[in-house]
């Protein structure tokens, strides 16, 4: 049953259902029947059984006659074969159609009982799909499911016609469509049979007839599963003679697909004949999307005796299209999900056709009107295999697109010719080829050659983007052991645009080797040996590669051709090698070569501009490993790698023709290394293995995108780069002429040509052997417009390498020379005739440059050629006698740094005037030609020669004998000497004439010390004697044996001699060889031995003689040349002086020694050069130090490094000296002052010790520090003022009632006297904060503060001050400014109070007035000696001497003495020891009235605390002052000297101290000698604290610093107390109040905790009761007194007898009546009259216990002091007490006189 659809269905093979019984036709009788077959359907739905035997087919025809088949349709034979014929007459068939129309044999089940459909199996499935695999294609054959033969015929006996055949979408399995074979010959020679007449064969009587017309093959599909299989849609095999014609057949979609590995045996996809005896014609035929894949065949495979194809069509063979993925099988996937896409499709069917579309083999070939469009193969479309004697001939055919495999090694892009066993002769006619690509060589045309007879001609085509990285056009490699010379001839062709970006685009991957091949030796033509005409082509746009490469060629004709508008990159347009073992003939005629370019290689700038980040265009290659484990995939790469290694050196040891490869040394090495995977005879030797290995597989391999250009481009730009320098290129270059060689070039234009990077020329001839044949002529040469990078148009030399005149010169002697008319028919090696040479440019030789060939130049111009260093237009070297022969030639307007027109080396000229040489406006620094030098004279810089003069000695001119024309005509003595005018150098200032050289140092390393930039500046000099000509113009070159010798003398101005004695001794080098390079006598390092310090009246002079001197002297008859010798007796004088010794340089020896790396010398004069200091520098060179971070230097000339101890971080160090290597806001010594004038930048002034802030950033604290510490000194100011007054007042109290003999004692007057300790222990505490210990910063500032306000004051106005005044310096007006403050505090402050005068707050008192100027004076003074000492005191840093107060100036400076001897130094005195010694003459002249009031009140300041017998204390305690600060300042850096110096002030004070105890109370005398005690405690830790902190005892630092913190701490606190003590009794009232609460809230606080007692007592009721108690005691005293002056024996006290003392209190104690009359005033006073001494403790504790009570808590006082009679004792009004008790005081006197 048939199916067209099926679902859910179940394969399985089913019944058989046969519709047409099986025909055999089997006659015994052979040829006697003739069959007739027609109208015939056969239809085949499923067959039983496999049968796979042809025999076994549909139809089997055999041993019958004539077979006739018409008109049959054949359609699912399901693997068998239609017809079978055997031994039959002939075939003629027509009109057969052979199809599949796919059906599927089904089986319906049904259910028994319930009669209904349960499903339907696929039993048999069938489809015309290709199989992907040997499994599926197992498959296919076990169903049936494939087509098997339609035609299978086999031992005919006359011919076969086949016409009107269609076959169509039929899939064979190891089987073809029409099989047809001959009998074998052994067994049968059917061209001896007799044909029977009226037949279709009848007439081709010796051969069998195959007539194969308007067939049609559609969209079918072959597959080879066993390896024996050979097949095809048609195959034609046969051994007998045939004539087979093949016309109108059409093969479309049909696809060849081989599984199976090891096929042995052609095959191919459309047509199969192999029938060596046979003639084949195919025409009018249309092969279209046809493709063989896996397999190694293509579409046509030929083997015949002739083989004749026209108008035929291939197009798109093998073309990978997605309707491929339509014949596949489905399910037959590569992947692990096995699904096919278009992606992974070319995994399945890759191709490697050799022969893509047609294969022929034979020995007549003819293809004409052919086209084959769109083709992809593993080497050639058409693949050519020559027998016997091959004649290919194509015409009028063209290649479209033809593209090998680029991932391989592959050649021939359209055709691949192998003659490798037959001779050659091919014609190639009007034959159009483009787009033909290849990957190695042969882009268009490949041919396999052997020895025998190769004639290739091509004509009248054109070859368009043919491209290859070997060779793009044609590739052939002859024999050279050949038959016969093989020969190559292009005519009448074009060739245009190799495309090259797009292959390298589409290659992908690039080994090294290839790449190297590309840019080195790829071309368009590649031909080795025989010969090659080239005629009459044009070849044009051809980018990167070579055109033609002639390798040991014989012939070479080129005519009439022209090469234009091509881009080289590192091989030559033209590369000719001859072969030197036959005649050679080169011929190049009526060529053109115009408008060519190299591409511009890259400098390493101009790549990193194009690519900053470089760009990842390289692969690296895999590591070369030696592992047990490797993949197939890796040994099948080292596989290919050894390979490619083996054929590379196999290349590598036949290259004969390269003279730098030693094929010698390849083949002595005996270690070798067998290649795996090849024949026995593959060996390499090791060493070379493991180079080729190192060189070109452990690299970087160029890898290329093919859609990314820009990848590509960078590819490309990094060879530019890589291969920068190393260009030799020419556009035409001839390797190797002897003497059976001849070259001729005629009619030859050189124009627009551009190549700047080419080391090359236009034409490079190279290894030309000298000959006196004629070897080369060049005839009408037209060079002219061309730019070249090195050489000029032409180029020859004997060497086989090129020569480079290095740094513009050249070696060798130079002079020009000719012949007369009568030599120019003598032997030229070359000959250049009638040629012309016109703007021409080149670094050398422009037009023409020769070496060691005898030339021959005649009736030529050479005009505005440029050279940029020599020979405008031509060099010449000779090297062994060859002559430069010149006639009739033009020379204008050349133009070359040296030469302008000629540079010849090695030959002369005699007179150019007689051979009708022009020399016209050519320009140089030398002259037109070159010669030998006839002057001497020194180059101190390039180009520029000193002046020299002939020197006339006593009446003597050492000229030689010039004569009147400029000749010399004698030998005599010719003496020069260099003339300079006067002049001066930067280092040396005084006017000369002597030419100035340093002394001791090589000419060309001098270098001059520049102060304005302190660097060393070169003066680049050179010192180079340079050959001058006749006109004293600089002649480069000489001989490299030349030399000079130097000698010396010193010579006295007022004595001159040249007769003095010479020696050898005054310079290092007395012997020196002409330098090629630099094209001088080069002395640039030669050193002098004269001392600069020599008396200047004496000089040093140099003779110089050298033997390249030969002033010619000409003969005077015709022709005028030179005599055979030369005078050389000439010598060059030099006066020299040396250059002083500078900073960099060392005096040593009577020299100046420049010093070496890692020394300096930065001071003037040193006899040395000091090494570095690695603790305090970073590095030095000659002239500089870089001094490291924290270490200062004041000068460049200063090599005296100090280490910034008191800011570090001031300090950056570095190469600049002085204020620039300062922080910012720091100058002067070790960074220490602050840029005040902001020289710098920002003005900057004092923020702290040794640190600077901005004045900008600073103002606002600056100004708070002023108004805080103008308040802190008007403050101290008025309460010293103050209590000096109160203590004045509490003097004269004391005095009255001690003379009233009362006890009194006050705290609070003792406030005066403890600021004056204080003040006097911050002073010497302060130098503490000098010994560079760590202190806090803010403690450092408040003591500096306290200690030194009028200091502090100044440096916090510094931003202010230098606005006020510029005409002095701010050190200067800012002591000037202390000394004003002072007297600005006095006025302010007694203005302030003659204010509180005014507005009635107090009386005047004209004691204030003293007082204030007293203490002002003795407070300021030591801050003002002490600002003036610094003045006075310098400050040694770096050896030199700075003010101490300012160390951004300099001590021993003109102004600063000034200031000293007129300011600063009548200041100090004054200061210092006048005013302290005035107010001690002042206070001594009144030691008799010392206690007086009036006395007390002037100087009562100085003395009133002290005892009588020490009132002068005060001074002693200013000089202690005096001399602490002078220690301070002038030994400021001096810590330990500083310290132990004031402990010894301090000291002595102290013994002092407790020597005369000074003060009156004993409390002051051990407070004084405390604080004495404590700051030289602390003088001595500090000083012990520095030296542990330089020894770097930490343990010790840390416990001293604690001791004198503790101790400090102690004595300040104690100090503080004290200070406030006396305030205390102001607040008792509300201490009282506290008290009271307290013991209110716990009334047993005091009995259950005796220790704070004493601290809950009421102390106004104590003191009142103590007051009221000592009033009683007085009063009874008094009365006591009374009784007893009236009776003695009366006791003074009487009291009850009842009651004690301890029993008195309010109760019994009864006042007298009138006591209630006492002033109030007295409770007022009674503090002052009446106070208990606080030694009395015990007194107060004796009250503790009684208290009064609070209702009667003032009574008893008040009674007491209101006693009358105590009134009468001392009547004390309130008011004027101070006039109250003068008053008193006098009374007391009158009552005791």
């Amino acid at each position: 049953m048939l199916c067209s659809r099926i679902h859910n269905a179940i394969v399985q093979i089913a019944s058989l259902i046969i519709k047409v019984r099986l025909i055999k036709w089997d006659t015994q009788t052979i040829y006697k029947q003739t069959i007739y077959i027609s109208t015939t359907q056969i239809t085949v739905n499923y067959h039983k059984k496999s049968l796979y035997s042809v025999s076994s087919s549909l139809i089997s025809i055999k041993s019958v006659g004539d077979v006739i088949i018409t008109n049959v349709l054949i359609d699912n034979n399901f693997g068998l074969s239609v017809f079978y014929l055997n031994q039959v007459y002939s075939l003629d068939a027509n009109n057969i159609n052979y199809n599949w129309s796919q059906p599927q044999v089904c089986q319906v089940e049904y259910d028994p009982i319930r009669q209904v459909q349960n499903s339907t199996t696929i039993i048999h499935p069938i489809n015309n799909r290709i199989p992907s695999n040997s499994n599926c294609a197992g498959r296919k054959k076990g169903f049936l499911s494939f087509n098997s033969y339609l035609f299978y015929v086999t031992n005919f006996l006359y011919g076969i016609r086949l016409t009107n055949i269609s076959i169509k979408q039929l899939l064979a399995l190891d089987n073809s469509f029409i099989h047809i074979e001959s009998y074998d010959v052994l067994e049968n020679v059917t061209t001896q049979v007799t044909r029977p007449y009226n037949q279709f064969y009848s007439k081709y009587i010796n051969y069998e007839y195959i007539l194969l017309d308007s067939i049609n093959i559609f969209n079918n599909s072959l597959v080879i599963t066993e390896s024996t299989t050979q097949l095809s849609c048609i195959v034609i095999i046969s051994k007998q003679s045939q004539q087979i014609f093949v016309n109108n057949i059409n093969f479309i979609g049909t696809h060849l697909h081989q599984i199976v590995q090891g096929v042995n045996l052609p095959s191919s996809a459309c047509l199969f004949i192999t029938s060596p005896k046979g003639n084949l014609q195919i025409t009018n035929s249309y092969f279209f999307q046809n493709r063989a894949t896996v397999i190694t065949n293509g579409l046509v495979w030929i083997f015949s005796n002739s083989t004749s194809i026209s108008k035929t069509q291939f197009i798109q063979t093998n073309i990978l299209e997605d309707f491929w993925l339509d014949r596949l099988e489905e399910f037959q996937g590569i992947g692990e999900n096995d699904q096919i896409t278009f992606q992974n499709l070319d995994e399945i069917f890759y191709i490697q056709s050799l022969g893509s579309n047609l294969y022929l083999q034979g020995s007549f070939i003819d293809i004409s009107q052919v086209e084959i469009k769109n083709g992809v193969a593993a080497s050639g479309s058409v693949y050519i295999s020559g027998e016997n004697n091959l004649l290919l001939q194509i015409s009028q055919t063209s290649f479209y697109f033809q593209i090998n495999d680029l991932t391989s090694v592959t050649n021939g892009g359209c055709i691949y010719i192998d003659t490798s066993t037959s001779t050659l002769k091919l014609e190639f006619d009007q034959v159009y080829m483009e787009k033909c690509v290849t990957r190695y060589n042969g882009g268009c045309i490949f041919i396999q050659s052997n020895t025998k007879l190769q004639d290739i001609h091509i004509s009248s085509s054109q070859f368009l983007k043919c491209s290859s990285l070997g060779t793009s056009f044609l590739h052939t490699s002859f024999s050279l052991k050949s038959d016969i010379e093989p020969q190559v001839a292009i005519l009448d062709s074009i060739i245009n645009d190799n495309d090259i970006i797009n292959l390298m685009l589409q290659v992908g991957v690039m080994q090294t080797t290839e790449a190297d091949n590309l840019l080195l030796k790829s071309t368009l033509i590649y031909q080795y040996y025989g010969s090659l005409s080239l005629k009459n082509c044009s070849i044009t746009n051809i980018y990167l590669t070579s055109i033609l490469y002639l390798d040991n060629v014989v012939k070479v004709n080129i005519f009439s051709s022209r090469i234009k508008d091509n881009y080289i990159f590192l091989s030559p347009l033209i590369f000719i090698s001859t072969n030197l073992q036959d005649k050679n003939l080169i011929i190049i005629s009526d060529f053109i070569l115009q408008n060519n370019q190299q591409i511009d290689l890259l400098t390493e700038t101009q790549y990193s501009d194009l690519y900053p980040n470089g760009c990842n265009l390289f692969k690296k290659e895999t590591d070369f490993v030696q592992s047990t484990s490797q993949t197939c995939h890796v040994m099948e790469f080292y596989s290919q790698i050894y390979l490619d290694i083996y054929n590379f050196y196999q290349a590598l040891i036949s290259y004969d023709h390269d003279p730098l490869i030693d094929k010698d040394f390849f083949q002595s090495q005996n270690n070798l290394f067998q290649i795996p995977n090849s024949d026995k005879n593959s060996y390499v030797p090791i060493q070379i293995l493991q180079d080729l290995l190192t060189a070109y597989y452990n690299v970087y391999s160029y890898d290329f995108n093919n859609s990314n250009y820009d990848l590509f481009e960078c590819a490309l730009n990094y060879m530019r780069y890589e291969l920068y320098g190393q260009n030799d290129l020419s556009f035409i270059y001839i390797y190797q002429l002897n003497d059976l060689s001849q070259l001729s070039m005629t009619n030859i234009d050189i124009v627009d040509n551009n190549c700047t990077q080419c080391n090359g020329s236009a034409l490079k001839i190279m290894n030309v052997i000298d000959s006196q044949n004629n070897l080369i002529n060049f005839d009408d040469i037209q060079c002219s417009s061309n730019t070249f990078g090195y050489y000029g148009c032409i180029y020859i030399t004997q060497y086989y390498e090129m020569n480079y005149y290095k740094q513009n010169f050249i070696q060798s002697n130079r002079l020009l020379e000719d012949t007369q008319n009568q030599l120019i028919g003598l032997g030229n090696t070359i000959q250049i005739n009638n040629s012309n040479f016109y703007n021409n440019t080149a670094f050398v030789g422009a037009c023409i440059t020769i070496t060691g060939l005898t030339t021959l130049i005649t009736y030529s111009n050479f005009k505005s050629n440029v050279a940029e260093t020599i020979g405008g237009a031509i060099i010449f070297n000779s090297l062994y006698g060859q002559k430069l022969r010149i006639f009739s030639v033009i020379f204008q307007g050349n133009e070359a740094a040296v030469g302008s027109a000629l540079y010849i080396n090695g030959t002369s000229l005699p007179d150019k005037t007689h051979l009708n040489i022009q020399f016209n406006s050519n320009v140089g620094s030398t002259s037109d030609s070159e010669q030998y030098p006839c002057k001497l004279s020194i180059q101190m810089q390039y180009g520029e020669s000193l002046p020299i003069s002939i020197l006339s000695y006593n009446g003597t001119i050492y000229d030689g004998g010039i004569t009147t024309n400029g000749y010399i005509t004698s030998s005599s003595l010719i003496i020069d000497y260099v003339v300079l005018k006067p002049y001066t150098l930067p280092n040396f200032s005084t006017t000369t004439k002597y030419l100035l050289l340093p002394s001791g140092q090589p000419i060309n390393q001098y270098k001059y010390y520049y102060s304005y930039t302190e660097e060393q500046v070169p003066y680049d000099w050179t010192f180079r004697i340079v050959n001058l000509d006749s006109k004293q113009k600089w002649l480069t070159s000489g001989l490299s044996n030349d030399s000079c010798s130097i000698y010396g003398r010193i010579q006295n101005q007022a004595n001159y001699s040249i007769n003095n004695k010479l020696y050898s001794n005054f310079t290092n080098i007395n012997n020196i060889q002409f330098d090629t390079a630099t094209g001088t006598y080069n002395l640039d390092n030669m050193e002098v031995y004269f001392d600069p310090s020599f008396d200047s009246n004496y000089f040093l002079e140099l003779q110089i003689i050298c033997s390249s001197i030969k002033i010619p002297v000409y003969s005077q008859v015709s022709p005028f040349e030179i005599q055979s010798k030369y005078n050389t007796n000439y010598q060059l004088l030099l006066q020299i002086r040396t250059i002083p010794c500078q900073l960099g340089e060392a005096y040593q020896n009577e020299k100046c020694v420049a010093c070496a790396d890692n020394t300096y010398s930065v001071t003037e004069g040193s006899s040395q050069c000091s090494g570095i200091n690695t603790q305090t520098m970073e590095e030095v060179t000659p002239i500089k130090i870089d001094i490291k971070s924290g270490y200062w230097r004041p000068f460049a000339n200063n090599n005296v490094i100090e280490y910034c101890t008191n800011g570090i971080t001031n300090c950056n160090g570095g190469w600049t000296p002085g204020d620039l290597s300062c922080a910012s806001g720091h100058i002067g010594a070790l960074c220490e002052s602050c840029d005040i004038y902001g020289t710098r930048g920002e003005s900057y002034s004092i923020s702290s010790k040794y640190s600077c802030g901005s004045c900008s950033s600073t103002v606002e604290t600056n100004s708070l520090a002023v108004v805080g510490i103008a308040l802190f000194t008007l403050v101290s100011m008025a309460f010293s003022v103050k209590g000096i007054l109160d203590m004045i007042t509490q003097f004269l109290r004391e005095k009255v009632l001690q003379s009233m003999k009362i006890r009194t004692s006050n705290a609070e007057n003792n406030l005066s006297i403890l600021i004056k300790i204080l003040m006097n222990y911050l002073l010497i505490i302060r130098a503490l904060m000098t010994f560079k210990i760590s202190f806090p910063k803010d403690l450092v500032s408040s003591i500096t503060v306290l200690g030194n306000p009028n200091d502090s004051m100044a440096y916090s106005l510094d931003c202010f001050l230098i606005k006020m005044v510029d005409s002095i310096d701010i050190l200067y007006f800012r002591v000037i400014w202390q000394l004003i403050m002072p007297l600005i505090y006095i006025v302010v402050f007694l203005l302030l109070y003659v204010f509180i005068v005014v507005i009635g707050l107090t009386q005047m008192k004209i004691q204030v007035f003293y007082t204030t100027f007293i203490y002002t004076f003795v407070y300021l003074q030591p801050t003002l000696t002490g600002s003036f000492i610094s003045l006075l005191s310098s400050r040694r840093i770096s050896g030199v001497q700075w003010i101490q107060s300012d160390v951004s100036y300099q001590y021993n400076t003109d102004k600063h003495q000034q200031w000293i001897l007129f300011f600063i130094g009548p200041t100090l005195f004054i200061i210092a020891f006048g005013l302290p010694f005035l107010f001690l003459r002042l206070v001594k002249s009144c030691n008799r009235t010392l206690e007086e009031f009036n006395t007390l009140k002037k100087w009562g300041y100085f003395y009133a605390e002290y005892n009588k017998e020490a009132y002068l204390w005060e001074f002693v305690k200013i000089f202690e002052k005096c001399l602490v600060i002078i220690a301070l300042s002038y030994y400021e850096d001096q810590i330990v000297i500083k310290g132990l110096m004031i402990f010894l002030v301090v000291f002595f004070y102290g013994a002092f101290t407790t020597t005369f105890t000074p003060y009156k109370k004993k409390k002051l005398n051990a407070l004084d000698q405390l604080s004495t005690s404590v700051c030289a405690a602390s003088l001595c830790l500090g000083v012990l604290i520095y030296s542990s902190l330089n020894e770097q005892l930490d343990y010790l630092y840390y416990l001293m610093f604690f001791i004198i913190i503790a101790i400090n701490l102690v004595f300040l606190l104690n100090m503080v107390y004290l200070l406030f003590e006396g305030y205390l009794d102001k607040f008792q009232d509300q201490l009282d109040m506290i008290r009271d609460k307290i013991k209110g809230k716990y009334p047993n606080l005091e009995f259950k905790h005796p220790t704070f007692r004493k601290y809950l007592i009421n102390r106004k009721l104590m003191k009142e009761r103590v007051n009221a108690l000592w009033a009683f005691l007085r009063y009874e005293t008094s009365k006591g007194i009374k009784r007893r002056r009236k009776d003695r024996s009366c006791p003074i006290f009487q009291f009850d007898s009842n009651h004690s003392m301890d029993d008195l209190s309010y109760n019994n104690f009864k006042l007298p009546p009138d006591s209630r009359a006492i002033d109030s005033r007295a409770i007022r006073h009674n503090n002052a009259l009446i106070v208990i001494n606080n030694d009395g403790e015990e007194n107060e504790k004796d009250f503790q216990a009684r208290p009064f009570p609070r209702q009667t808590k003032h009574l008893f006082t008040n009674q007491v002091a209101q006693t009358p009679d105590i009134q009468k004792i001392y009547p004390i009004s309130v008011g004027d007490e101070e006039s109250q008790l003068l008053q008193l005081e006098k009374k007391v006197k009158k009552d005791r006189i």
